[in-house]
């Protein structure tokens, strides 16, 4: 759709005359005198400016050469789109909505358009693994976009999905509840309803020594917001001694362990740790 190009359309949109009280068309009836309703240019350029305001919020420009352009921008803005891909695909703004990824033919790379793709506006996609074989769907950034503070996520088994919506500028949300809000691997992460993320892995493994040994590990995804709690079991490496942990650190991103020991051997030491956070 684009704006009446007629020669005597006018430059600027003219000032509507007073009108009467708000009313509906009418076909009119000649026995009684009533006249049929003839719109007038306010109105004629009321519906094409409401409808051009919905194709340019969906970031298209408007043509005259295009009528499915209300519906294409509907479908970016709300996510109403249905697309099924089985190769590697770079997604648009088109893709705003479902997308079902059949990886049976070899693991395949889903990447997300820019963030800030809709113009500013917030976008939504959500994608399905959808077959039932073991080749994963790594989801991955455009850019330098982020997608819970990483670059990218995975969806391992038939019908993970992630439900991700945009900020309009550089960064990817995955909304609470989604199936997919997870990575079941070691180490990983879980998203669960509500917004309470849970992390656990493994810490690097070093020999302790009586002075203390400091060991740490990167979470998988950062918290985006705090970290509520930090747990931390001791994993031995070579023969047990007598050790434990004496403290625990934890940022964001990752945490440290500090352990002791009292039986001067020479042992490697990690922990495995579980981090609750939001």
């Amino acid at each position: 759709m684009q704006r009446v190009s007629r020669a005597s359309a006018v430059a600027s949109l003219p000032a509507p005359p007073a009108g009467g009280t708000p009313g509906f068309f009418t076909g009119g009836n000649p026995g009684a005198g009533q006249p049929a309703t003839v719109p007038g240019f306010e109105w004629f350029n009321a519906v094409q400016e409401e409808l051009l305001g919905v194709i340019l919020r969906g970031g298209i420009t408007a043509s005259n050469a295009d009528l499915a352009q209300v519906r294409k921008s509907l479908d970016r803005l709300f996510g109403g789109g249905l697309a099924s891909y089985s190769a590697n695909t770079t997604l648009t703004v088109d893709d705003a909505g479902l997308v079902l990824v059949n990886a049976s033919g070899g693991a395949r790379t889903i990447t997300l358009p820019a963030a800030n793709a809709l113009g500013g506006r917030p976008m939504q996609i959500r994608i399905v693994k959808s077959d039932s074989g073991t080749n994963a769907v790594t989801v991955q950034r455009t850019g330098t976009d982020t997608i819970e503070g990483a670059i990218s996520q995975v969806l391992r088994y038939q019908w993970d999905s992630l439900t991700l919506v945009s900020d309009g500028v550089g960064a990817w949300m995955v909304s609470a509840g989604g199936l997919g809000a997870r990575s079941l691997a070691n180490p990983g992460w879980s998203r669960l309803p509500g917004g309470l993320i849970l992390q656990w892995g493994l810490t690097n493994s070093l020999d302790v020594t009586p002075v203390g040994t400091s060991v740490s590990a990167t979470f998988p995804i950062t918290f985006p917001n705090a970290v509520l709690n930090l747990q931390g079991t001791l994993v031995l490496s070579a023969a047990p001694g007598s050790l434990a942990i004496a403290a625990s650190e934890f940022t964001l991103s990752g945490c440290f362990f500090t352990l002791n020991e009292w039986s001067a051997q020479a042992q490697s030491a990690g922990v495995r740790y579980l981090a609750i956070g939001w």
